[in-house]
C-alpha cells in the first residue's frame, strides 16, 4: 500500500500537528504490527518512515532501504527518540543515505546497517558534516558500512557516555578524519576496519582521539589480526628552507589532548 508523494523538507523526527493530518492511521497499525517499514515499497521517502517511526511509538523497530539514493543531502537524518531502530540497506551495500545521521539522544538500541553514508555539505560551508555524528549519550552499532566523502569526519562520537560499536566497516575520502573520538567519546572497532585518503584538505589522519576519556579502542586486535588497513595520506607543501614542496606521510593514527587509540 502506498501513499501519495508527500514534499518534506526536514529529516527532524518530530512531527509537527499540521503534518499528521496527512498520515494514514490504518499503516500506523499495519506498521505497528509488522514492526518494520519498507522504503520505498511501504511509503516513499525515509523522512516519512520516520514520521511514522515517531507515531508508533515504539512499535516499529525497522526501517528498510531499498538499492537506491536516500535522505536529503546537506541535512542529516536526525534521531532524537530512545525506541529502538534498525536502519537496514541493501545486503550489497547499493544503499546511498545522503545527509549523514545525528543520534542525540540516550538511545542505546540504533543499528545502521548495509549503509553508504555520504554528508557532503551543510547550509553553511564551514560546518562539518559528519557522516555519522553520535553525541548526548548515544550508543549506536554499525555494522558493514562505508562513510564516503563526508563534509567532516566520517564517524563522530562526541562525549562522555556517547559510544559507537563499528563492525566491518571502512571511511573513505571524507573531508576530515575517518574515525574521530573528541570529548570523551568512545569508538570500538570489531572485525575488520578500512580507511584511506581521509583528511586530505585538512592534512588529517584515519584515526584520532581527542580529550581526556576519548578512545578508539580495537586497533590492536586488529593490526595483530592483519585485519585493519590504514593508508596514510601523503601531503605536500611548500619548505621554506628547501626552497620547494616536500612530501610528507601524515601519521595513520593520532592522539591528542590526553585521547587513547588502543
Amino acid at each position: 500500500m502506498h501513499l501519495p508523494k508527500l514534499s518534506i523538507v526536514s529529516t527532524d523526527t518530530t512531527c509537527e500537528p499540521s503534518f499528521k493530518n496527512y498520515l494514514n492511521p490504518s499503516l500506523i497499525k499495519q506498521f505497528a504490527l509488522s514492526g518494520v517499514i519498507n522504503v520505498p515499497q511501504d511509503v516513499d521517502t525515509l523522512p516519512l518512515a520516520m514520521v511514522y517511526w515517531v507515531n508508533a511509538t515504539g512499535a516499529v523497530h525497522t526501517i528498510v532501504l531499498a538499492a537506491g539514493t536516500v535522505g536529503i543531502a546537506g541535512e542529516y537524518l536526525r534521531i532524537g527518540h530512545a525506541w529502538p531502530l534498525t536502519l537496514r540497506g541493501d545486503e550489497s551495500n547499493k544503499t546511498m543515505l545522503q545527509g549523514g545521521v545525528h543520534v542525540m539522544t540516550k538511545n542505546k538500541h540504533v543499528v545502521l546497517s548495509h549503509l553508504t553514508i555520504s554528508s557532503q555539505s551543510a547550509a553553511s560551508s564551514s560546518v562539518p558534516r559528519h557522516g555519522l555524528f553520535v553525541d548526548n549519550h548515544g550508543h549506536v552499532v554499525v555494522k558493514s558500512c562505508n562513510f564516503v566523502g563526508c563534509g567532516g569526519s566520517g564517524v563522530c562520537c562526541k562525549g562522555k557516555g556517547s559510544e559507537t560499536i563499528l563492525i566491518n566497516c571502512s571511511a573513505t575520502g571524507n573531508k576530515f578524519c575517518g574515525v574521530y573520538a573528541v570529548g570523551g567519546g568512545h569508538v570500538h572497532l570489531e572485525q575488520a576496519f578500512a580507511a584511506k585518503d581521509n583528511g586530505q584538505a585538512s592534512r588529517g589522519c584515519q584515526i584520532e582521539s581527542s580529550g581526556e576519556g576519548s578512545c578508539v579502542s580495537g586497533c590492536g586486535a586488529l593490526k595483530i589480526e592483519e585485519k585493519l588497513d590504514l593508508v596514510g595520506n601523503t601531503v605536500v607543501c611548500f619548505d621554506r628552507c628547501l626552497g620547494r614542496n616536500k612530501s610528507f606521510v601524515v601519521e595513520h593514527t593520532r592522539e591528542r589532548y590526553g585521547g587513547k587509540v588502543v
